[in-house]
């Protein structure tokens, strides 16, 4: 059952739990749950007939059965291991040990939606489906998963227990963020491509005319290097990504970003300042990319400032690096920003999304080297910073 506590003391080591409830059954209890379930004919086709991942679990969400499939998902050969164990714990997540009671009782389980079925269908006594996003320590390092996971009573000889199934759906969530998101950018690039040959033609033998046709030149150079970029969202990583370091000016980045705000409906009736040095100075990196992070750091706090609100970009000199933030008034929930970065997480109801901060985090850090990061408060509204350094390592 979910116990949630306030927390009153600043050590959370103190805390029995931030979600649900921290105790587990002995070993002597664990094995007669065992011995119960094993022997239930019903759970045994269920085991062996199904196809997915199917667990069963007790009310303290320990692991007592699982079907081959499940065992071949963690690649474990002796299901003796699993036993006793809770999803998390069997799966890896990153923060199935945040806490010492272990998975659901850390501040992270309360957002977790495998923990969150599983309480709810202990509580109510009802089949229960929720998304799951887990990150997972695998062999290569750690990796963002996306779980169907549906959790159903099971009552055997008065005593009850979860029956749990799991569907892989990362691929398929993948596909269709890549496609939304793909559509989504590539169409911001189209239209400043189209608004640009709208003001060549009006600008067409008259001195402006050559900057135009260079910006022109770089809007459908970025056109080319999105598509590469969603290719590299896709597969999540940066292999056989070839970057194009090129000396930047400050100056160079305020131009960009007075575009975007210019052309982009989300900036429409909002109020955005933009300070820089009033000395340029100049850095290597790759144009595009940077721009692409800057200008979904600028959209996010468009997107979440109401009409006649206040948005801020800057630009700092901080030695060795270059700094951009943005700040909005808007302030990020706790149970949110936890999840930020993570790949399918998303606070918009369309399927699919939740790809913006996260690929700001890739590109950012994995790609040109910098450090994105984001803080928010009643007090102070949200700040999103990322920092660049001005030589691009090999």
């Amino acid at each position: 059952m979910a116990v949630i506590q306030e927390d009153t003391r600043r050590d959370s080591e103190h805390i029995a739990t931030w979600f649900a409830s921290p105790g587990r059954v002995g070993r002597r209890e664990l094995l007669r749950q065992v011995e119960l379930v094993v022997g239930n004919p019903i759970v045994n086709v269920l085991l062996t007939s199904v196809s997915g991942l199917i667990a069963v679990l007790n009310e303290d969400r320990q692991i007592l059965a699982v079907n081959n499939n499940f065992l071949a998902a963690l690649g474990i050969t002796d299901p003796g291991t699993a036993l006793g164990l809770r999803p998390g714990e069997a799966l890896n997540c990153v923060h199935s040990r945040d806490h010492r009671n272990g998975c659901g009782t850390g501040k992270y389980c309360a957002t977790c939606g495998a923990v969150l079925a599983i309480v709810a269908s202990l509580s109510t006594h009802a089949g229960v489906e929720r998304k799951c996003i887990l990150t997972a320590n695998r062999g290569n390092g750690p990796e963002d998963l996306c779980l169907r996971v549906k959790a159903s009573p099971l009552d055997i000889e008065g005593s009850r227990f979860v029956l749990l199934f799991v569907q892989d759906i990362s691929d398929e969530e993948r596909r269709i963020a890549l496609e939304r998101t793909f559509l989504h950018d590539v169409n911001n690039t189209v239209m400043g491509l189209s608004c640009t040959v709208d003001l060549m033609a009006r600008l067409d033998g008259t001195a402006d005319s050559r900057k135009v046709r260079e910006r022109l030149r770089r809007i459908s150079d970025s056109l080319v290097r999105e598509v590469m970029m969603q290719r590299a969202i896709h597969e999540n990583s940066r292999d056989g990504f070839q970057l194009n370091p090129v000396r930047i000016s400050t100056r160079q980045v305020v131009e960009e970003i007075n575009a975007v705000i210019s052309s982009h409906p989300a900036a429409a009736g909002k109020h955005v300042t933009v300070n820089a040095p009033r000395q340029s100075f100049a850095f290597h990196s790759d144009l595009p990319i940077l721009l692409r992070i800057l200008t979904n750091m600028l959209v996010n706090a468009l997107e979440a400032t109401d009409e006649g609100g206040e948005v801020r970009f800057s630009v700092k000199n901080a030695g060795e690096h270059v700094v951009f933030r943005t700040w909005n008034g808007a302030v990020i929930p706790e149970q949110v920003s936890m999840r930020i970065f993570q790949l399918f997480f998303t606070t918009k109801q369309e399927a699919g999304r939740g790809l913006g901060t996260f690929s700001m985090k890739l590109f950012g850090e994995r790609v040109l080297g910098g450090v994105v990061d984001f803080e928010s408060s009643e007090a102070d509204g949200t700040v999103f910073t990322f920092t660049l350094p001005k030589k691009m390592r090999p």
